[in-house]
């Protein structure tokens, strides 16, 4: 079964999980008996798409809202992060696709933003992504984050074993944005998925040539009520 954070326990009417290589969509959507579990069709930008049924198609979005019970809020990665959000004030769900991309760009604070004004009412889970140890990087990525956000520095660290390569702290600085946006009721899964062989990494499979380089990993989250 998938993943559970306990930041979300003290409310009931919130179910979520985060999936493995082996948790399918259809299993988690019948498990808490949701009337569905809706998919965007992600396309690495910072849109959140809020919903008040469940959309006909897959929306062009990384991120979307919802107030709406028994939708189940899905979110597709294999190293990218994946963020769930509840707003006990507005009693609204969030999930957010967070790949280096989208942390370029904050789609965190974006999705923030759009749920409360008041970000002390929130509650985030970061789920496995792929973690610094495994995010190899180079200078001129690196650089890029910096002559945006200058105090990044913090998120990369020289790779001793290749000259003028880092490694990426992506998880981190997800975390570093949620608290800037103001949520203090967070929590970080610290799974890697590169080096955890349960759920799906897209670096893993290209550096080892293996068939399953385009698998997926599905969480979500939910109202019961």
């Amino acid at each position: 079964m998938p993943i559970t954070s306990p930041l979300f326990d003290p409310f009931p009417h919130v179910v979520h999980g985060f999936g493995g290589r082996d948790t399918s969509a259809a299993a988690m959507a019948n498990h808490h008996g949701l009337a569905s579990l809706v998919l965007l069709d992600q396309i690495h930008g910072d849109v959140i798409h809020p919903i008040d049924a469940p959309p006909s198609d897959r929306p062009k979005a990384d991120g979307w809202i919802t107030a709406t019970p028994h939708i189940g809020l899905g979110i597709k990665t294999a190293d990218c992060g994946c963020v769930l959000f509840y707003a006990d004030d507005t009693r609204r769900i969030g999930a957010v696709h967070a790949g280096w991309q989208g942390v370029y760009q904050n789609i965190v604070e974006r999705c923030v933003g759009a749920m409360t004004r008041n970000p002390a009412h929130l509650y985030a889970v970061l789920g496995p992504c792929i973690r610094q140890d495994s995010y190899q990087v180079d200078d001129a990525f690196r650089q890029r984050f910096l002559d945006r956000y200058p105090a990044a520095n913090v998120f990369f660290q020289m790779d001793d074993t290749r000259e003028n390569r880092f490694l990426f702290d992506m998880a981190g600085m997800i975390m570093g944005q949620l608290r800037d946006a103001g949520v203090v009721h967070v929590h970080d899964l610290g799974i890697n998925t590169y080096t955890h062989p349960d759920f799906y990494s897209h670096r893993r499979a290209t550096h080892a040539g293996t068939a399953d380089a385009e698998g997926r990993q599905i969480s979500f989250i939910a109202l019961t009520s």
